[in-house]
């Protein structure tokens, strides 16, 4: 699932050509039905089928949640609000974490992944009657352009963005979500209680940063270079 966040390339065109509110239904039905999917799924092929289904619809999520927030709220309070949904975002991954591993020892990991398929279900709900409650959005022509993309890449007042966005988002998601727990328990000896403990702590504390961060960048008038920096040097520290 995770190898499709390159849907995420041309996301942002197609945010633009469709409008966040389809984009956000769109990748939330794949994602809901892929996680349905793999509850069920009878053999390791549709396993195989399921995560790719999530994969995909994840990619549309959070692309379409920047500009919904965008769309919804002034210039000013957008930090403050992007932040509190990314909150409420990050703590389903707190969920998956600990009380997840109790749940799967308690009940079975197919009921619980099941439970996280319908919760994925009542969000898709939930965007739509957003949708309803806040119009259509305005759509455009605009299509996907390798040349527009070069030049994205050839503006070196990007490559900072990019630079601290591959360290931190790779290295954080490639520990909390790929290998952390297994890790700790392969070769550091932890139960699957503790190690899933471990990152439960890691998660909390992204989540506890992003309330904090908002605050520190509407003192800062929004600047975006310290906190760059800071992220950064927190990462590789």
């Amino acid at each position: 699932g995770g190898n499709l966040q390159l849907v995420g390339l041309p996301a942002g065109v197609v945010n633009d050509r469709f409008g966040h509110m389809r984009v956000l239904l769109v990748g939330g039905c794949f994602l809901s039905l892929g996680s349905l999917a793999f509850a069920l799924a009878p053999s390791v092929p549709v396993l195989y089928a399921a995560r790719a289904a999530v994969g995909f619809g994840a990619s549309l999520l959070y692309l379409g949640v920047l500009k919904a927030v965008d769309h919804l709220f002034s210039p000013e309070r957008f930090p403050t609000f992007l932040c509190l949904a990314l909150f409420l975002g990050y703590s389903g991954g707190l969920t998956g974490t600990f009380p997840t591993q109790r749940a799967v020892e308690a009940f079975g990991w197919r009921p619980v992944l099941l439970t996280a398929g319908l919760a994925s279900c009542l969000m898709c709900f939930g965007v739509a009657g957003l949708f309803v409650a806040t119009g259509r959005p305005r759509t455009s022509a605009v299509r996907f352009s390798p040349a527009a993309f070069a030049r994205i890449l050839g503006n070196r007042t990007s490559w900072p963005v990019l630079v601290s966005g591959s360290l931190n988002f790779a290295l954080y998601f490639l520990i909390q979500a790929t290998i952390g727990k297994k890790f700790l328990t392969d070769y550091c000896g932890l139960s699957g209680g503790r190690a899933a403990g471990f990152t439960f702590v890691m998660m909390l504390v992204a989540m506890l940063n992003l309330l904090a961060f908002s605050t520190a960048s509407r003192l800062m008038s929004n600047r975006r270079r310290p906190l760059l920096l800071a992220g950064t040097t927190l990462t590789l520290a």
